[in-house]
């Protein structure tokens, strides 16, 4: 029991294929706003109370700026990789632009 709400399989059923519909469609919104967007609806469909949404939140923090990390450094790493030659070594390399 979770909060007094028994977990059974069906419930977890309608749990994921709630996370799948909001992860499909969530936009880029700050860590609060998002979490709360995204969380909440799978809290109501699985049936457990959303009071403790705000006590959750505060430990959110963390692993959201280890998310934000990630994203910045991946995105840095294909812009390098689309980037490909150095258009200062090589004058062709912008050729066709």
């Amino acid at each position: 029991l979770l909060f007094g709400v028994e977990i059974t399989v069906p419930t977890m059923i309608a749990g994921g294929l709630t996370a799948i519909a909001i992860s499909i469609g969530s936009v880029g919104l700050p860590g609060q706003i998002s979490f709360f967007a995204s969380i909440a609806p799978i809290c109501l469909a699985m049936g457990v109370p959303i009071q403790v949404l705000p006590l959750l939140l505060a430990v959110e923090v963390v692993p959201d700026i280890f998310r934000t990390v990630g994203n910045v450094t991946a995105d840095l790493a294909a812009a390098r990789i689309v980037e490909g030659r150095d258009a200062t070594e090589d004058p062709d390399a912008t050729a066709g632009i």
